[in-house]
């Protein structure tokens, strides 16, 4: 039986190249239909018009994700493990004070 440690990152590979090769293909064909590969709009505007809402799009996922964790980090109801939750917490402030912590 092979090592957990190897499949994980096997795992981990296979997902990252999966989800890199997805994004690159959806990428590609949104780029061919807004018509940047053709030798008609090739000034910038063609450009901006397909990458800018694209890369936008990315970037409000990042922040409702972000704000979706941080709600349920402070959640706090008794559901997805919420001692463990307010443990981390712990740790993340005493981390954060630690340079005001008297030393004896």
């Amino acid at each position: 039986m092979p090592r957990l440690s190897s499949s994980l990152f096997v795992l981990r590979a296979g997902l990252f190249t999966g989800s890199f090769v997805t994004l690159f293909v959806v990428y590609a064909i949104l780029a061919h239909l807004c018509g940047i590969f053709s030798s008609s709009s090739s000034d910038e505007a063609g450009y901006m018009e397909t990458v800018y809402p694209i890369f936008r799009f990315f970037q409000q996922i990042k922040a409702i994700l972000l704000q979706v964790f941080t709600a349920l980090l402070f959640c706090p109801f008794n559901i997805f493990y919420r001692s463990t939750r307010y443990c981390f917490l712990r740790v993340m402030r005493n981390i954060a004070f630690s340079p005001l912590y008297k030393v004896n």
